[in-house]
């Protein structure tokens, strides 16, 4: 869906993502991929929430390796990175919960300190947000 021209791809955390898109995309002129899953997840966001397209989030600070999620999988990251935790792994937890737009400044300066990153998503990993981050994050090259 991302390679569409002109497409919004969504893909909420939790219920009340997901009810903040709804209201975002009604508004929205342009078509709208709202990707949903079946899956009952905890709750990542409280009811202050605003959805912003291209936004991220980052969920949980790590030191060792960032985790970097979209829909229901940023609920199952974050509690992978306590496991990690408590096996001395400090892992981050970055929600990206659209992946077009998506803001490739916060993308970029989310995965600046990590050396390793693991994308999870529970889509298709051609044109999803593995493939995404693969390409945002190849295409920047080093100063100098």
């Amino acid at each position: 869906m991302r390679a569409m021209p002109d497409i919004t791809v969504l893909a909420p955390a939790d219920e009340v993502e997901c009810a903040a898109a709804m209201r975002w995309a009604t508004d929205h002129e342009g078509p709208v991929y709202l990707r949903l899953a079946r899956d009952v997840c905890p709750d990542v966001f409280d009811s202050h929430y605003q959805f912003t397209p291209g936004k991220t989030y980052l969920l949980k600070e790590g030191a060792e390796v960032l985790l970097v999620s979209t829909g229901p999988q940023s609920a199952r990251c974050k509690e992978a990175a306590q496991l990690l935790e408590s096996q001395g792994i400090s892992a981050g937890v970055l929600h990206v919960p659209s992946i077009k737009p998506l803001n490739v400044e916060e993308l970029v300066r989310a995965c600046e300190p990590f050396s390793l990153l693991v994308t999870v998503e529970e889509h298709n990993v051609h044109g999803g947000l593995g493939a995404l981050v693969a390409e945002i994050l190849s295409s920047i090259r080093p100063e100098g």
